[in-house]
């Protein structure tokens, strides 16, 4: 078994450099290699494991990014890309993974504490200056990805042990920025810190998933009841 599967990657192989070369010869045309069904799934699948995020749209835009990483994932165990492109890849999907988690801590944390609403900053600036009320209280009061994550944790929603997990792949979605990175990121990133980002993104939803079942947290309805043993 081992050997045919061999045998067919190296086949796949001469016969994807095979087909890029007639391609280029006829205009380099578009032409789609059909991904095996079901391995990334449907959105509404993606949906039945967050059934903590109650917003229609929200929910739905964040099983797309969740199809997004079946797919980063699969790339990347099926293909033989490396050096600085794989780290390219392996950051994407890292940032992918750490914009969900962002997303699902402010939309927790304004349901939590509706008080607390992060706004834009730029939005957050005008309305400051328009009341003339420019000052670091103002400021303390809105709620980014730390204060959510801190809301989470004295709510009891999440476990205090997940923090720093939590924090390093936020560091790494912060790199999407790329005016505000010191140094060039070259032999940075691993496939190991994808699987790690993963396991993160598992762990946080579990325990999300855990809080709805003892009520500390509504679930979407129809949905969270889906979880139970």
């Amino acid at each position: 078994m081992e050997q045919e599967i061999e045998n067919i990657v190296e086949l796949i192989g001469e016969q994807l450099k095979n087909l890029e070369s007639k391609l280029k010869k006829v205009g380099d045309r578009r032409t789609q290699i059909k991904i095996p069904e079901g391995l990334i799934g449907t959105a509404n699948t993606h949906r039945r494991f967050i059934p903590f995020i109650i917003d229609d749209d929200l929910q739905s835009n964040i099983a797309y990014h969740l199809m997004l990483d079946r797919i980063l994932y699969w790339f990347l165990k099926r293909f033989g890309v490396y050096l600085t492109i794989e780290q390219m890849l392996i950051k994407i999907a890292i940032v992918n993974i750490g914009n969900i988690i962002e997303s699902v801590i402010l939309h927790l944390a304004k349901r939590l504490r509706p008080e607390q609403v992060q706004i834009g900053f730029y939005r957050r600036l005008t309305n400051m200056v328009k009341r003339k009320i420019w000052n670091q209280k103002s400021e303390e009061k809105q709620v980014g990805f730390h204060k959510g994550k801190t809301i989470l944790i004295k709510e009891k929603i999440i476990k205090r042990s997940i923090k720093k997990d939590l924090e390093w792949v936020w560091g790494i979605r912060c790199k999407q920025h790329l005016e505000s990175l010191k140094k060039k990121e070259y032999e940075i990133y691993e496939r190991k810190d994808y699987i790690k980002a993963q396991n993160i993104w598992n762990e946080f939803s579990d325990q999300l998933l855990e809080a709805g079942k003892k009520k500390k947290l509504v679930m979407k309805d129809g949905l969270w009841n889906l979880f139970d043993d």
